[in-house]
């Protein structure tokens, strides 16, 4: 398992271990190379509900190795969502999977980023992305497309249909299969 995260810090750093963070829960789902220094990686998979592993099998038949985790507005995190898809992934699929954690990377990583994901697609490798919502990110727009597939995160009760809108603008609407529901902190 080589899950990784890219951060703020100097791209020079070496890397660190952390914990795994608890994933928020699936209400609904639709289905419609390598690191720079500063990855970390982390030491376990995060647990998961019984909610994810149907959500896991209806993502893959779309046949990507790439996927990102598009937040439907500004604040909201998709990284517990990639843990858990990526958890449920690494139990059942027959291929590598690993969660890359690409949130608020800094302008000077974003080439690093895609190079890692595409390095990892060539291996067939199956790699799960978390990036923070393009509304407030830039970062985020190369990597999402960069990816085979995007899944729009929407936090219940929360969501902005004018965000929405945005961020599937931002992307481009032909790369998102599906969408995500997920119950609001």
């Amino acid at each position: 398992m080589s899950d990784r995260r890219y951060d703020l810090q100097d791209l020079e750093s070496s890397m660190t271990m952390t914990g795994p963070n608890e994933p928020t829960g699936v209400m609904a789902a639709s289905s419609t190379g390598r690191a720079p220094a500063a990855a970390q990686r982390h030491a376990a998979a995060p647990s998961y509900g019984e909610e994810w592993p149907p959500v896991w099998f209806s993502l893959v038949q779309h046949g990507w190795t790439s996927i990102v985790l598009v937040p439907s507005r500004p604040g909201v995190s998709t990284l517990g969502v990639a843990r858990a898809l990526a958890a449920a992934g690494r139990l059942y699929d027959e291929r590598t999977v690993c969660c890359l954690e690409a949130e608020q990377v800094p302008p000077t990583a974003v080439r690093k980023v895609i190079a890692d994901l595409r390095d990892r697609s060539a291996t067939g490798e199956r790699t799960v992305v978390a990036v923070s919502s393009p509304l407030d990110d830039h970062g985020a727009v190369p990597i999402a497309r960069a990816a085979d597939a995007a899944i729009l995160v929407v936090p219940l009760g929360e969501a902005g249909l004018s965000d929405a809108r945005k961020t599937i603008a931002a992307i481009g609407a032909g790369s998102f299969i599906g969408a995500i529901t997920v119950s609001a902190r």
